[in-house]
């Protein structure tokens, strides 16, 4: 039996790593970073990575989004775990040095306009129309999706969350914050 090619764009800070733990086992799952793929089968195969180049309009397309604060959070923590010594603040504003391991936060319309123009790919995605949309608290409902497919991945992977203060994050140039929730809501996404 033929399935269709699953592709599921990682967003930064959206429980990638745990989905990647429950997809590494299938022998069809691939993983790829930043970069076009042209010789991608367009069936049987389960993709995952940081990209928003599609090669067939055809795939089932599955989306993970996180609450915009706590995914704000995961993202400076992220890069503080690496970075000690760069401040709350700093990173508000916006970091202009390379700093490795730094994951600007980005609202996921923006990273999926992005990726698709760093992958110059010639079949543009609607950033607006996905096959699935999941939080990454769903993952049970991607196993029962998945193996309706016909992929049967292993057992959902439990996100960590991180302690959200609020208070913290009213600033102005946090805009993008809001930008991220107008996302979820023109998609019709509850969080």
């Amino acid at each position: 039996m033929r399935r269709p090619t699953v592709w599921l764009p990682h967003i930064p800070r959206t429980g990638g790593q745990s989905r990647h733990e429950m997809l590494m086992h299938l022998p069809e799952y691939k993983r790829f970073d930043h970069e076009r793929n042209s010789h991608i089968p367009l069936t049987d195969t389960v993709i995952m990575g940081h990209m928003s180049c599609l090669e067939s309009p055809e795939w089932i397309k599955i989306l993970f989004v996180r609450d915009p604060i706590e995914r704000f959070w995961s993202s400076f923590y992220y890069t503080q775990k690496r970075h000690p010594s760069v401040t709350l603040a700093q990173y508000i504003k916006g970091i202009t040095a390379p700093l490795r391991g730094y994951c600007p936060f980005t609202p996921t319309v923006d990273w999926l306009k992005w990726q698709q123009q760093e992958g110059g790919c010639n079949w543009q995605l609607d950033p607006y129309k996905w096959d699935y949309i999941f939080t990454i608290h769903e993952m049970d409902k991607f196993v029962k999706v998945m193996d309706n497919i016909g992929y049967k991945v292993n057992s959902p992977v439990q996100v960590n969350g991180n302690n959200i203060d609020y208070s913290k994050l009213a600033t102005p140039e946090l805009e993008m914050i809001n930008t991220e929730y107008k996302y979820y809501k023109d998609l019709g996404i509850t969080l």
